[in-house]
């Protein structure tokens, strides 16, 4: 089944390769994200969605330092201090799975 935003993500080029999304950070060897200026995220907390009847959860992580970051206006203009970004790892990995089954031969198919 596909995603609320599967149509976006495959179709629109700029917002697929945009490497100021999470979602497109690299990571390191032990996991860590890592910006396009070369910082670490850093694991803050886990926090409950409110609102949401099923218990998910979101990790927040925090950049390191941003501080005289010469990419702060494109990354995030309306941060006043480091960014953080909130990933949900279980949606991710089951959007990953619908890219991989999709992108199948049956799932060519049923498209």
């Amino acid at each position: 089944m596909k995603f609320s935003m599967f149509e976006k993500q495959n179709k629109d080029k700029k917002y697929r390769e945009n490497s100021y999304r999470a979602i497109n950070f690299r990571q390191d060897e032990k996991g860590i994200l890592i910006c396009p200026n070369g910082k670490e995220f850093k694991y803050k907390y886990k926090k409950l969605i409110e609102g949401n009847n099923y218990g998910r959860t979101e990790e927040i992580y925090e950049c390191e330092d941003c501080t005289g970051c010469q990419y702060k206006t494109e990354c995030c203009p309306r941060a006043k201090t480091n960014r953080k970004i909130s990933l949900n790892e279980e949606l991710t990995s089951m959007h990953k799975e619908v890219l991989k089954n999709i992108n199948s031969i049956q799932g060519a198919l049923l498209l």
